[in-house]
């Protein structure tokens, strides 16, 4: 079993700058977005899924750029 911190929606929220809203609509959407598990009513996120989902959005934005100069 993972020791792997989990982290509240609430941390993610602030640590991404984006409103409640935004956080349900991007999870519940259809998104890409990090994979989450609910405990209870609990939504939480594993620190490194949220990490690499950042560095996935990084290299796409990079690809887009890179493209766009082309």
């Amino acid at each position: 079993m993972s020791t792997e911190q989990l982290l509240p929606r609430a941390q993610v929220i602030r640590r991404m700058g984006i409103s409640d809203s935004t956080e349900r609509r991007m999870r519940n959407g259809g998104h890409s977005w990090p994979a989450h598990v609910r405990v209870g009513h609990r939504v939480l996120y594993r620190e490194s899924a949220v990490s690499e989902w950042v560095a996935a959005q990084e290299s796409i934005t990079a690809d887009s750029a890179n493209a766009a100069g082309r």
